[in-house]
């Protein structure tokens, strides 16, 4: 069973988000356990520059420097069973219309003999602390199942930036 956090973040907010996941000395990987440096990412996540198509099916993976990582050689990085947390960024997408992301984790897994395995406290307590952030940071929308940056909200605000979760699905924030 996994848990999940949707939230809308651009440019500052999601620059802010990962400065705080450095700060907590972890580190980010792809799908094939590469270590991108929070440098190299920046550029790409922090922009409204309309070529983020290339960026729709970006995941990184938020890892500790004791995560147990499991990476299978070409379906690359198995997220159920490894320790890290899957870090989906928001996208812009049709040029008016800002797409939900999230940070996600499974929780417990089958393991080769069909026995549960349950993940460590200490990666649970990492979800946690990622997920109390954004709940400080972010505004909560009615029902509190997504989150909304600043900078989001003033794209949603001034400039008209429909917030998606899926094609035909649009996130109401009341005060927007």
């Amino acid at each position: 069973m996994g848990r999940q956090i949707n939230f809308f973040m651009f440019g500052d907010d999601e620059h802010k988000f990962l400065n705080y996941v450095k700060e907590t000395q972890n580190y980010l990987i792809d799908r094939f356990g590469n270590t991108i440096s929070f440098e190299e990412m920046e550029p790409s996540c922090c922009s409204k520059d309309e070529n983020q198509a290339n960026r729709m099916m970006d995941i990184y993976y938020i890892a500790a420097p004791n995560s147990k990582i499991e990476i299978r050689d070409k379906a690359g990085l198995q997220s159920v069973i490894s320790e890290v947390i899957e870090f989906s960024p928001s996208i812009i997408r049709h040029s008016n219309e800002l797409w939900n992301g999230r940070i996600w984790i499974e929780t417990k897994y089958y393991d080769e003999h069909r026995n549960i395995v349950m993940k460590p406290k200490w990666f649970i307590d990492m979800f946690n602390l990622y997920q109390k952030w954004i709940k400080k940071n972010l505004r909560p929308n009615k029902d509190k199942d997504f989150y909304v940056g600043d900078n989001a909200y003033k794209l949603k605000k001034s400039e008209g930036y429909r917030l998606m979760n899926s094609p035909k699905v649009e996130i109401d924030f009341p005060d927007i």
